[in-house]
């Protein structure tokens, strides 16, 4: 009784289990009749309470230091687990605080774009202002040389072209504004 190791009586149990589940297992595979299915499933069953019976009995002392070491294995893994998610929480705030800021400089990237487009918008209506009121009080000769197109339009010369270059219409200069 003093000596460590298995149980007598516990090996043979489970001793007993393992030659009827292969039985078993032999009856369903080999089964040629509803008779031998049936033998091999009570065989398994048979089986599963032997099972049931060996590992139900109350642990000897190696067993209970084989748990207390379990015990003392799984509240290290827990204490490592718990370390490991507190990183992963410190990291994933940090990732949030850097994705913040993020998001705040582009928001304030984008209002200050948008300010800059409603000024650029602004200044684009008061010239449009100064344009109209100086083309109403222009006269038609101011406005025909504003609208005329530039005299010297682009021409490419080809190597052998000594044709002089088209007349130019002249514009004759604005009259001064009495």
């Amino acid at each position: 009784m003093g000596t460590p190791g298995p149980d007598r009586r516990r090996v043979a149990l489970l001793g007993a289990a393992a030659v009827l589940a292969v039985l078993a297992g032999a009856a369903v595979v080999l089964a040629d009749d509803a008779r031998w299915l049936r033998l091999g499933v009570v065989a398994a069953l048979w089986t599963v309470v032997l099972v049931v019976i060996a590992l139900a009995r109350r642990p000897s002392a190696v067993d209970a230091e084989v748990a207390d070491e379990a015990a003392v294995e799984a509240a290290v893994a827990a204490e490592e687990a718990a370390d490991a998610a507190d990183a992963a929480e410190a990291e994933l705030d940090d990732a949030r605080r850097d994705h913040e800021r993020r998001l705040a400089r582009e928001v304030g990237a984008r209002e200050e774009a948008e300010r800059e487009a409603e000024k650029a918008r602004d200044e684009a209506a008061v010239l449009r202002e100064q344009l109209e009121r100086a083309r109403l009080a222009a006269d038609p000769v101011t406005l025909r040389s504003v609208a005329a197109p530039h005299p010297r339009a682009a021409r490419l010369r080809v190597v052998g072209d000594s044709g002089p270059l088209p007349p130019v219409p002249t514009v004759p200069p604005p009259a001064p504004v009495p």
